[in-house]
């Protein structure tokens, strides 16, 4: 195999397996018949030869010029906000300086291009709601789960945080991982209590982090000893079981706001008339 393409390793992201390859120096792809061949160079001296199918390879968007003109613009916009780091530093110049790379297949590249990316949209049929709720927090959950980008807003006490704890429920369910972010401490403080709380004693599953306090804080406080979890685990039998009867109380809780909710507007279509 002759005639590589040489890539940018600042455009490419590569994953083997769970493990992403860091300090990538130079890469370098063969074409074969049966497959592409990515040789690649680390700053530490090393090489290695991986078949394509081998690897999750993602590309950044920022090789665009629109996308990287817009980023520019955001990076000016950042420069002149008053948000600042513990050292002093305005935050988001910061945070627009360190971004290299922006993943094509990511919020923040729809968010650059929304002409050219769409929003993606997933099925999800299976719904938690351990937190509670009513008929705009359950629509709210399930627009949240079924779109790549969602907004939810609404007036302090309205619910926001318990339908972000459901959320974040839903997400754990899936076994993926979530990051809460805020430009106020007290939002995130709101979702770490609600879980610390003796109702729920899930505060073991959080880290908060952000300003380097925090950090250094949730470090020094680790313990070793967490809750006793063998009452949380369920046998396959049981774990159906649970599903279905979950399951069954979602579709009940549906019916009974989409009847609310038709309720309501036969009422205002009334008092309209009259």
């Amino acid at each position: 195999m002759k005639n590589p393409k040489v890539l940018n390793p600042d455009n490419v992201r590569i994953k083997r397996g769970e493990l992403e390859l860091f300090s990538i120096q130079a890469i370098s792809v063969f074409h074969a018949k049966a497959a592409d061949y990515w040789y690649i160079h680390f700053s530490n001296g090393s090489e290695k030869t991986y078949n394509s199918q081998d690897l999750n390879i993602s590309y950044s968007c920022l090789v665009k010029n629109e996308i990287q003109n817009c980023k520019n613009y955001l990076h000016e916009l950042a420069s002149i906000n008053d948000l600042k780091s513990d050292d002093g530093e305005i935050l988001l110049q910061k945070q627009y300086e360190n971004l290299k790379f922006i993943g094509e297949d990511t919020v923040m590249a729809v968010y650059m291009n929304p002409k050219r990316r769409k929003v993606r949209t997933y099925q999800v049929n299976d719904y938690i709601f351990p937190f509670g709720g009513n008929s705009s927090q359950f629509k709210a959950v399930v627009n949240a789960l079924s779109n790549q980008v969602s907004i939810i807003q609404g007036p302090p006490g309205t619910g926001k945080t318990q339908t972000i704890l459901n959320i974040i429920a839903n997400l754990l369910i899936m076994g993926k991982s979530v990051q809460v972010v805020s430009n106020n401490n007290s939002t995130t403080l709101n979702v770490l209590e609600k879980l610390s709380s003796p109702l729920y004693e899930l505060g073991f599953l959080v880290a908060p982090l952000g300003k380097s306090k925090n950090k250094v804080e949730f470090i020094n406080n680790q313990t070793g000893i967490y809750p006793v979890l063998t009452n949380w685990k369920l046998n396959t039998k049981q774990q159906l079981g649970l599903k279905t009867k979950i399951n069954n109380h979602v579709t009940e809780l549906s019916r009974a706001f989409s009847a609310k909710e038709c309720s309501a507007h036969a009422e205002l279509a009334v008092l309209d008339q009259s």
